[in-house]
């Protein structure tokens, strides 16, 4: 269906599966997102220049956001804009802790994250 659609340029959906399309600017992407369907979507969309993920992560912080920035670098290398919600488990001040490295991984993740410490030992991570 998607390959009717050349001219594409944003999409918003919960989650795809098998999908390839190579003039998409534009992904959103919600629900229970593992770092291997992540992958598979960014592999698939290589002109990709805006993505925004929504999600509860299981992993742990760092190793997520280490693999998300090899990801960009190797899948999406157009990638100039990245917006997130995600819920972690955690401790808060290990989110402020790790701030500075992650700044570090990949240029859209520089100065973008926002922690909030919310019930139940949960953190939310999002983006302005």
């Amino acid at each position: 269906m998607l390959n009717s659609y050349r001219n594409l340029i944003r999409l918003h959906t919960s989650i795809l599966n098998n999908f390839q399309h190579f003039n998409l600017r534009k992904l959103y992407l919600q629900g229970n997102l593992s770092l291997q369907l992540t992958d598979s979507m960014l592999c698939l969309t290589p002109v990709l220049t805006c993505l925004h993920l929504s999600s509860f992560v299981r992993e742990q912080p760092m190793i997520y956001f280490q693999h998300l920035s090899y990801s960009f670098q190797r899948f999406t290398l157009h990638l100039n804009r990245f917006n997130c919600e995600f819920l972690f488990n955690g401790q808060y001040e290990e989110f402020l802790l790790m701030k500075l490295r992650l700044e570090q991984l990949h240029p859209c993740f520089a100065h973008r994250f926002h922690f909030t410490k919310l019930d139940y030992g949960r953190i939310q991570v999002s983006t302005n």
